[in-house]
């Protein structure tokens, strides 16, 4: 049963002023700063969460090393979220996750991941063009 967690991290997105709903797989789906996140919930009993920016870019035919590279100076420098290339190496990805203690933690965690994450598709595209300099 994973309703109670998935309950808490919507009810904790809604405080935040957010419009979370549940999608198909049952991970809870919302939008900040017109980004799509999604919250996956995993073990009910793991007070454990990951806020994921799927696929926020299309990996090139030639620059599949530049992303890499800009995926992993990202992850180095930002500490908090984790920049990724797919398995395919099709996409590029990125996901906060936090361990929690009650819902205050729970909501102020929400908040900054999700903030975090709403720059990365922006640092990403800088880091890219600066690497192509």
């Amino acid at each position: 049963m994973k309703t109670k967690k998935r309950e808490a991290i919507a009810a904790a997105l809604r405080e935040l002023g957010l419009r979370p709903t549940v999608d198909e797989e049952g991970n809870v789906r919302f939008t900040y700063e017109m980004k799509t996140l999604y919250a996956l919930t995993g073990d009910e009993e793991e007070p454990y969460v990951v806020l994921l920016l799927p696929q926020f870019h299309t990996v090139g035919e030639e620059e599949l090393s530049a992303c890499l590279v800009a995926s992993n100076k990202l992850t180095r420098e930002l500490r908090l979220a984790k920049v990724f290339v797919d398995e395919q190496m099709r996409h590029v990805s990125a996901l906060c996750d936090f361990l929690y203690h009650d819902e205050a933690t729970l909501k102020e965690a929400l908040r900054r991941s999700a903030r975090a994450l709403a720059v990365v598709g922006s640092l990403f595209r800088r880091t890219m063009l600066e690497l192509g300099e």
